[in-house]
């Protein structure tokens, strides 16, 4: 099956839109961005299949991200901690605590709880798509848990193969 990327960019040469289609007119995923008044990001919707699954607004050193299942997510990085607070759709609040570990490029490579004991271990080709860290496979279909960045600290998409 072939599938075709189209990315759109703003005069800025930032980028408003990455879309994925599993034929010529069928939208399988798509990501699109807005910037605020200083080209700054304010937000990015990740669609599959037409549903917007999560809406993430960036503010300051924290990104807020509201799931199709109702729960709001508070990520914020200090240093090489990542705080995440989760207000599900009940109005049960739980927060925890992450490490993350990264390589001499920025990638990351682990991400630990509070005691030390691996949450998640990530690992890149050198062209920055995701691999398993054992074995070096390519891991397709991949799902984060814990963040969106990875090769070089870079935010990915996922859904997108970016």
């Amino acid at each position: 099956m072939t599938q075709i990327r189209e990315f759109e960019f703003d005069s800025y040469n930032q980028l408003l839109s990455a879309s994925l289609y599993s034929s010529p007119t069928t939208v399988q995923a798509r990501t699109s961005y807005l910037y605020g008044t200083g080209n700054e990001r304010k937000q990015r919707q990740d669609f599959v299949r037409g549903a917007l699954l999560q809406t993430t607004h960036y503010a300051q050193e924290a990104e807020v991200l509201y799931n199709a299942d109702g729960t709001v997510e508070v990520r914020r990085n200090v240093g090489s901690v990542l705080r995440i607070t989760t207000v599900a759709a009940n109005g049960v609040e739980t927060y925890k605590q992450r490490h993350v570990l990264s390589d001499h490029l920025g990638s990351i490579e682990v991400i630990t709880n509070d005691q030390g004991v691996v949450q998640e271990q990530l690992g890149f080709d050198i062209f920055g798509f995701r691999r398993d860290p054992g074995s070096g496979l390519a891991i397709l279909g991949y799902v984060d848990s814990n963040t969106k960045r990875g090769f070089t600290g870079h935010e990915h998409v996922e859904a997108l193969g970016i």
